[in-house]
């Protein structure tokens, strides 16, 4: 029987001097400051009408000098009364602030900045990229820190941020007897090179990434396989050989890595026989065959004019993969559309209802070199040795990351594991009529979604299932 994989993998490395490939992964995502003051926003070139006000507080112009300002709702009124300011016609409000919106809202923009020059297939972790940075945040600072915490939105006070980041990779790695997912960190340090001891304490305690001594230096070649072993270890054999010869040098001094593994079986699962070939139009206009899953059944579904949403749950009913269809074949625009907010909106307008789901099969093995776009994010201090501040790892600035790389994959059939699949009876539905149809025979944008704590563990986007 056929399976749900997803292992991803996220390694940085940090160099004194030159340029070093790796490979990293991972995330924490919450805050209590989510988004900068309006005149922050304004200063650093954000339109007016783009300013983002937190939940409850309303964007006014004000009358003196034309800056944007978010006050509360409720005095509004007065203020427009006194000539203070006028309300702005565009209203853009960050709603709730929760841990889960903050990985969220970098998920979304991640993808919308990949899709920007990846017209293709999509697929990576951002709890998992966000995780792997969140260890280098621990020993950030000044300008550096600063920008990491605006492109992943962590949460600036350090307890909090610790506490939440223990938490949720605890209750990740919690065992279930009917999918596998686990969340691994590590620390790998040259063998001669002074680590502050609360850096190793911190990424211990908090996150389970136990700090090995390697020769990373002299020793390049035989590092670089341990590393390797241990991703192909906490990965199910699933990404193999992921630093390639020359990726760890005499530069190297810290390698951080983040590894996070999915295996889970349909609650509804699929049958083999009803699997057929079927045209799936490409966003290039093309038809080509693939194999095309298809259930009858009940599903968490929603739809209006712009698209048609299927959430297929994964047996514990702690997981589901979400399925966003638009409605016409312009995957660019609908992705640069997708908010946190929709997503609120989504989740509390689906409903259980009958519908034929027709669901390509699919295998996407992505790896993204993570510098470019995380430095045309807001974050471009953390790459570069003149600019870089990683004076909580070392006590000296003699550190920057000169390689990130996110490694994912995705394996998407009709049934589970064979461990799993004698626990989940496969649900008889023959005679039932369904109320509405779901072919996914265009591209479309799919996430791994817990419902536990409304994190996106992993998103993509499937332009070409063959390809």
């Amino acid at each position: 029987m056929k399976s749900l994989y997803l292992p991803i993998f996220a390694v940085i490395i940090l160099s004194t001097s030159g340029i070093v490939q790796g490979d990293a992964h991972a995330q924490i995502g919450t805050p209590f400051k989510l988004v900068s003051s309006p005149l922050k926003q304004f200063k650093s070139g954000t339109p007016v009408d783009k300013i983002i006000c937190l939940q409850d507080f309303t964007l006014v112009i004000k009358t003196e000098n034309g800056y944007p300002a978010c006050v509360k709702s409720q005095t509004v009124q007065r203020l427009a009364e006194l000539e203070w300011g006028t309300v702005s016609t565009h209203q853009n409000t960050l709603v709730a602030q929760s841990p889960s919106d903050a990985n969220n809202m970098f998920a979304f923009a991640f993808l919308s900045k990949v899709s920007q020059q990846d017209k293709g297939n999509i697929f990576f972790s951002p709890y998992s990229i966000s995780n792997a940075f969140s260890m280098v945040y621990e020993g950030a600072r000044s300008t550096t820190a600063d920008q990491i915490q605006s492109v992943f939105h962590f949460i600036q006070d350090d307890t909090l941020r610790k506490n939440y980041v223990s938490q949720i990779n605890s209750e990740l790695n919690s065992p279930s007897q009917q999918y596998k997912l686990s969340v691994a960190n590590a620390l790998w340090i040259q063998n001669d090179y002074p680590v502050l001891p609360s850096y190793t304490d911190t990424l211990r305690q908090y996150y389970t990434a136990n700090a090995t001594n390697l020769d990373l230096k002299n020793d390049s070649e035989n590092s670089r396989k341990i590393i390797n072993t241990w991703v192909e270890n906490k990965t199910n054999q699933k990404i193999v050989n992921l630093l390639p010869e020359g990726s760890i040098n005499k530069d190297t001094r810290v390698v951080l890595t983040n590894a996070i593994y999915f295996k889970g079986n349909w609650t509804n699962q699929f049958e083999a026989l009803d699997t057929s070939n079927q045209n799936f139009t490409t966003s290039q206009d093309n038809i080509v065959k693939v194999p095309m899953m298809t259930k009858t059944s009940s599903f968490p579904y929603f739809e209006d004019s712009n698209m048609q949403a299927l959430k297929m749950p994964y047996q514990g009913e702690h997981l589901s993969m979400i399925i966003l269809l638009p409605r016409n074949n312009n995957l660019n625009a609908f992705v640069n559309s997708l908010s946190v907010e929709k997503l609120h909106q989504l989740n509390n307008n689906m409903t259980i209802q009958s519908v034929s789901a027709y669901i390509p099969k699919f295998t996407l093995d992505t790896k993204y070199s993570l510098n470019d776009y995380l430095s045309s994010m807001g974050m471009p201090s953390a790459f570069s040795p003149a600019d870089a501040d990683f004076t909580g790892i070392t006590g000296n600035r003699d550190l920057s990351i000169s390689t990130a790389v996110h490694q994912a994959f995705v394996k998407v059939d009709e049934k589970g594991t064979e461990a799993a699949a004698a626990t989940g009876a496969v649900e008889a539905t023959s005679m039932m009529l369904a109320k509405d149809v779901f072919r996914a025979d265009h591209p479309f944008v799919f996430m791994i979604y817990d419902d536990q704590t409304g994190l996106i563990l992993f998103l993509g986007q499937v332009v070409n299932p063959a390809a």
